[in-house]
């Protein structure tokens, strides 16, 4: 009895081949360029509370990512709340912007963009390189607690620092 082979069998079988070592080993390099990114931003917030002496509300951290100077690397963008500033009752909300160099994130700038008494930042997102707020700011007769009107900031990266646009 003779056995025939199919060669489109063959290909297809070696092409899931190369698709499974592709994927193997790409992953782990994936997971460690996340984490790698993850140890930055946390090495970044926690010098920040640090010198403030506050501690970051950690579960109010968002991250985004898209490109931010046209480079067609996807950057970080990392709204963070630091509270308890020297032991007040107080919180501020900040963006940090981190670059995209060669897969790995670097720090470029950060800035103070809300917090209790000035305005709530709620969201924030990347679209054709700018940066959205979703916000609240305080009407006269708002508690510190409670900001009602709904607004936006938008922001770009020039010249390494964030400006408001």
């Amino acid at each position: 009895m003779r056995s025939s082979t199919n060669p489109k069998g063959r290909i297809v079988t070696v092409f899931s081949f190369f698709i499974a070592v592709e994927i193997i080993c790409n992953c782990p390099l994936a997971l460690a360029q996340t984490e790698s990114d993850k140890s930055t931003i946390n090495s970044f917030i926690t010098q920040q509370a640090k010198r403030a002496r506050a501690t970051e509300y950690e579960e109010a951290r968002s991250i985004v990512k898209g490109d931010l100077n046209a480079d067609s690397a996807e950057d970080a963008v990392v709204l963070y709340t630091l509270e308890g500033q020297g032991g007040s009752n107080q919180y501020l909300q900040y963006l940090a912007v981190f670059l995209n160099r060669k897969g790995k994130l670097i720090y470029a700038t950060h800035q103070l963009v809300g917090g209790k008494n000035r305005k709530s930042i709620e969201s924030v997102s990347i679209k054709d390189g700018k940066i959205n707020l979703q916000t609240f700011e305080y009407l006269p007769t708002d508690a510190s607690c409670c900001p009602s009107k709904k607004a936006q900031m938008r922001f770009i990266l020039s010249g390494g620092r964030l400006k408001r646009i």
